[in-house]
C-alpha cells in the first residue's frame, strides 16, 4: 500500500507536477508580471491556470473534505470517551 497516507489514496491530495504543469505556471507568471499588478491582487482571473488549476481545486476539495470528515470523527470519538468514563 504505498499510494496510502493514512489510510486514504495519495493521488487524492498529492499532484506530482508534470514538465506541462511546470510550463503552465512560467506562462501564467509572465502574464501576470506583464498586468504589472500587486501580489496581493492574484486570483484566478490575474493567474490563469487552465489545466493545472483544475487539478489544484480537485485536491483542495479532497483535502478540505477530508479534514472535515477527520475533525467530525475526532469530536465524536471525543464524546464517546467522554461519556464512557
Amino acid at each position: 500500500m504505498a499510494n496510502q497516507i493514512h489510510g486514504a489514496r495519495a493521488e487524492l491530495y498529492i499532484k506530482v507536477l508534470t514538465p506541462a504543469d511546470i510550463d503552465e505556471i512560467g506562462q501564467a507568471i509572465w502574464a501576470w508580471k506583464r498586468l504589472a499588478l500587486a501580489l496581493s491582487a492574484i486570483d484566478r482571473a490575474s493567474f490563469t491556470l487552465p489545466t493545472l488549476g483544475l487539478a489544484l481545486r480537485t485536491i483542495s476539495h479532497n483535502l478540505n473534505n477530508a479534514w472535515i470528515a477527520d475533525r467530525r470523527l475526532n469530536q465524536g470519538a471525543a464524546r464517546a470517551s467522554a461519556t464512557s468514563r
